[in-house]
């Protein structure tokens, strides 16, 4: 029962000798590692001590300065990215109202082609129905003519019959007296006769008695009785004949042309109704015919506003296509401007960079060790938009500088780069004074350490010379810094108005009609202008703060001088050659 207890007790006083063992053992190397750093001799001690720090700080600077690129790369990552998403959903949101203005103009040309169906078939159907109707009313009105017409016939027919017999009827009537006398005139004529007879008879009975008598005597009285009844007999019998014939045959006549005149009559009633039914079918084939000119009219008015609207549309998609093409290629023209600009500034950066490593030489064997990490921080808020690749290539140009230069070091963090200048000084002057090795900026060889040792009030009084030589060229540095920003800031507005001066221009260019080309030539002059005050406004400022510079600059100091003289240069020769290369890529005329 108390075997495994005791076994457990020993196992861990077995582990409890071992870790007190192990910790002795580890405290007697702690021991002997110390005692024998402590033989060694100070200058290997030194020397050990330079290179951890050095280490240290060469640490330091390459995580600072790959914090800065990573930060750097994420920022630039991130803009990417986040500009990529904004391109591309604007994109779809093109591609979304292109699609959307395709289907709304497929879905207007099908509502209109079905509209114009619809009408084309209402038009056939009217038509045909129209035709249908003409027929109809054609065949109605001839059978309703043909029946009126007949009826007229009828009832002419009736009238003519009814007007024989009234004529008969009058004719009997009026004849009935004229047959009455004449009656009685051939009842006078008999009598006449008779009479003529008798008196014949008289007359040979009294001629044969006066033959006789005149046998017996004298006969002239006799001979002018019979003359006198000659004329008697001449008068009533023959003039009544002749009368009568002349009655009968005028009586003929007046039949006859009473006969004439109605069938005159009748071909007059005829011939006008026949020009009557010839003028109504001549009026409803013109009456056709206008309308169908009319209809005729009205589709070639509506097939002329049809290819307007077309046309309208056409332009206004035309227009729209070339704006799109016109800010595409501003904004293609602006990214290559940007890129430019970043690699002009890019080299520009480098020389800053490369003069500044430069000018300690110049000066003397120990320059201040922030100057240029303070040019670099300025240049670096004066360009905030620079390529991750332009860092990376000159941020290794510096550290080769650095590493095979046998001066300080220039890897310094940011926050060290961009404190004011007294701040730097108080921190630079109290490091020496204080003698500790925790914080301290700027890094010295080995033969340093025992100079500082050995001297430390020279050292102290050196570095406190050299910081009071090093404000003036680091206020002179951030001035010109400070100028270079704020003329880089006038040149991009310049440049933003010289963009849309070229924008304005070409617009002018494409879209203006020959009725307005005085307004585009007072425009174009208006620009010109513009530019010259533009110009002129530019050089103005350069000459001022190139005067309030230098007047600005100390005049003890003259190693300064040249530099700041370099950078107004090239910054004016930057400037003035990309604005020239733009307007002459441009076709813009160089005043």
């Amino acid at each position: 029962m108390c075997s495994p207890v005791v076994g457990g007790r020993e196992s861990k006083a077995s582990l409890h000798y071992i870790h007190r063992l192990q910790r002795k053992a580890l405290h007697a190397w702690i021991s002997y590692v110390h005692l024998r750093q402590a033989k060694r001799k100070p200058q290997d001690r030194y020397w050990i001590l330079w290179q951890q720090r050095l280490e240290e700080a060469e640490d330091g600077g390459l995580q600072t300065q790959i914090t800065l690129v990573h930060y750097r790369q994420r920022q630039y990552t991130w803009a990417f990215y986040t500009w990529w998403g904004h391109s591309e959903e604007r994109k779809e949101q093109k591609l979304a109202e292109r699609m959307a203005l395709l289907h709304e103009e497929r879905s207007c040309l099908s509502r209109a082609w079905d509209h114009w169906q619809w009408r084309a078939r209402q038009e056939r159907e009217k038509r045909s129905a129209s035709d249908t109707l003409y027929r109809h009313t054609l065949l109605h009105n001839t059978l309703s003519q043909w029946k009126d017409n007949e009826h007229l016939l009828q009832t002419q027919q009736v009238n003519e019959h009814v007007e024989e017999r009234y004529s008969l009827h009058q004719h009997d009537f009026m004849s009935q007296p004229k047959w009455i006398h004449s009656l009685d005139l051939f009842i006078h004529h008999i009598l006449l006769v008779i009479d003529f007879v008798i008196f014949l008879t008289d007359t040979c009975i009294t001629s044969s008695q006066e033959d006789s008598a005149c046998v017996e005597g004298d006969c002239s009285p006799v001979g002018s009785s019979q003359e006198q009844r000659a004329e008697k007999h001449y008068q009533h019998c023959v003039q009544a004949k002749v009368t009568f014939r002349r009655w009968r045959d005028r009586s003929r006549e007046v039949v006859e042309e009473s006969t004439g005149m109605e069938k005159a009559k009748r071909h007059h009633h005829h011939s006008l109704l026949c020009s009557m039914f010839r003028l109504w079918t001549m009026y409803q084939q013109q009456s056709y015919k206008l309308q169908h000119r009319r209809r005729e009219a009205e589709q070639i008015d509506l097939a002329l506003w049809h290819w307007c609207w077309r046309l309208s549309v056409a332009e206004q998609h035309r227009k729209q296509e070339r704006l799109a093409q016109a800010a595409q290629f501003y904004r293609d023209q602006l990214l290559m401007e940007g890129v430019a600009q970043a690699t002009h500034m890019g080299s520009f950066c480098t020389n800053i960079a490369l003069h500044s490593q430069e000018q300690p030489w110049r000066r003397g064997p120990h320059p201040q060790p922030y100057t240029d990490s303070v040019a670099q921080g300025a240049g670096d808020r004066t360009l905030n938009h620079l390529a991750a690749t332009t860092c990376s290539s000159s941020t290794s140009k510096t550290q080769s500088s650095t590493t095979s230069t046998p001066g300080p070091s220039n890897s310094e963090p940011p926050p060290c780069c961009s404190l004011p200048p007294h701040h730097s000084r108080t921190g630079t002057a109290s490091a020496p004074a204080s003698g500790s090795w925790v914080r301290d900026s700027s890094l010295l060889p080995p033969n340093e350490f025992t100079i500082l040792h050995q001297q430390p009030e020279s050292d102290v009084e050196d570095v406190l010379t050299e910081e009071e030589d090093g404000v003036d060229p680091t206020l002179a540095w951030t001035r010109e810094l400070l100028n270079i920003r704020l003329d880089m800031q006038c040149f991009q507005q310049d440049r933003k108005q010289l963009q849309l001066e070229e924008v304005l221009r070409s617009w002018l260019q494409t879209s203006g009609s020959e009725g307005e080309t005085e307004e585009r030539n007072t425009i174009s002059q208006e620009l010109d202008e513009r530019w010259r005050s533009i110009l002129a406004g530019c050089q103005v400022n350069w000459q001022s703060r190139s005067l309030i510079s230098t007047a600005a600059q100390p005049q003890d100091r003259d190693w300064d001088r040249p530099f700041s003289a370099d950078l107004q240069s090239m910054g004016l020769l930057i400037i003035t050659q990309s604005t020239l290369d733009d307007r002459q890529d441009h076709g813009v005329p160089v005043v």
